[in-house]
């Protein structure tokens, strides 16, 4: 559990999501993988490949395709995990 102050103090008890970004382990320390190479394997194999065939300076239209994999399979995964936290959200309200 972690405490975290907020000013000013207000006149009453709210409760409160905290939502935060932090970098995740590598792949190359944690060879068990991580929440990306667990979750979000597509997105992660054309964000690599795009870096990979940009650094080659490999064909434009190969690059295209490859970023448009990886724009469909970042919004698949948002829109997955905005549902995720929609229905932990909703299970959460639900027990209060």
């Amino acid at each position: 559990a972690a405490t975290f102050a907020f000013a000013p103090i207000s006149s009453g008890s709210f409760d409160y999501d905290v939502l935060y970004f932090f970098e995740p382990t590598s792949l190359v320390s944690n060879s068990a993988g991580t929440w990306l190479s667990t979750h979000a394997t597509n997105t992660l194999l054309y964000g690599s490949l795009i870096e990979a065939y940009t650094f080659m300076k490999g064909e434009a239209d190969l690059i295209q395709l490859y970023d448009a994999k990886y724009k469909e399979a970042l919004q698949t995964l948002v829109s997955t995990e905005q549902g995720n936290y929609r229905t932990s959200f909703r299970n959460r309200q639900k027990a209060a």
